[in-house]
């Protein structure tokens, strides 16, 4: 058992294995977005309406969300073909998008608008119904759990 011929392992395959085993290493590094839930700071569904003016079914809605430092101003205008879904980020920021994802099962279940220089983004028409929303801008995730376009 003195001479030893077998082969040794690549190095490329002890390291891996090794890192396995190295959990203190994996919960050091940070995750990729710093996620912020979003508070709901305004609705206009929520207002009633002036003294004179009658209460019906609304062609627009304005929602506006809240998370540290961020603001999301929200807007829903209905056309023929659903729901447009625009917003802008008001903060500092100079890069993202924005994705919004189904929670009852509208196809093709997910969204994504890349924000342009004023933070602002659209969203062509989505039917009515229960949508997800998060923005992500500059290692930052602000998540609005659930938007309803359409509800009155």
């Amino acid at each position: 058992m003195r001479t030893d011929r077998a082969e040794d392992a690549p190095a490329s395959l002890v390291a891996g294995a090794t890192r396995l085993f190295d959990g203190r290493r994996a919960a050091a590094e940070p995750s990729m977005w710093r996620r912020l839930q979003a508070a709901l700071q305004f609705d206009s569904l929520r207002m009633t309406p002036a003294m004179g003016l009658r209460a019906g079914a609304e062609a627009s809605r304005q929602m506006m969300f809240t998370a540290e430092d961020l603001d999301l101003d929200l807007r829903f205008t209905r056309v023929d073909q659903g729901w447009v879904v625009a917003g802008q980020l008001l903060g500092d920021g100079e890069r993202g998008y924005v994705l919004m994802e189904s929670l009852d099962g509208v196809e093709p279940g997910e969204w994504r608008a890349e924000l342009n220089e004023l933070l602002e983004f659209v969203f062509l028409p989505v039917p009515a119904g229960k949508y997800s929303l998060k923005v992500r801008l500059d290692g930052v995730e602000m998540v609005v759990p659930e938007i309803h376009p359409g509800a009155h």
